[in-house]
């Protein structure tokens, strides 16, 4: 089974005004968040040799979904592009690839 892992940056669009985002602000919004995705699944693998993979996927839900929440109330640009890569750390904690760490 594969698991798709999407981050809308569909709906930047309607930030784009009121938020005054130029559009490489929103390419960086909606690009950035994919890239740490990355960066997340590999912090969730040192963390799964240390505690078990269901409370590393638990934490990536909560901070995910803490994020997400939070993004409705940002003000500017460097706290939306903050809370949305935060978001894509968290999604690659929730990833259900196994990713081992490197032996030590």
């Amino acid at each position: 089974m594969r698991a798709t892992i999407a981050l809308s940056g569909s709906l930047l669009v309607l930030a784009k005004a009121p938020l005054h985002l130029t559009p490489d602000e929103v390419r960086w919004l909606a690009v950035g968040p994919t890239f740490v995705v990355v960066l997340g699944g590999f912090a969730a693998a040192a963390m799964s040799d240390r505690v078990s993979r269901l409370t590393v996927m638990q934490i990536g839900v909560i901070l995910s979904t803490l994020c997400t929440l939070l993004i409705l109330v940002s003000q500017n640009f460097e706290q939306l592009l903050i809370l949305r890569l935060i978001t894509g750390i968290g999604l690659g904690f929730t990833s259900r690839r196994r990713f081992r760490s490197p032996p030590s």
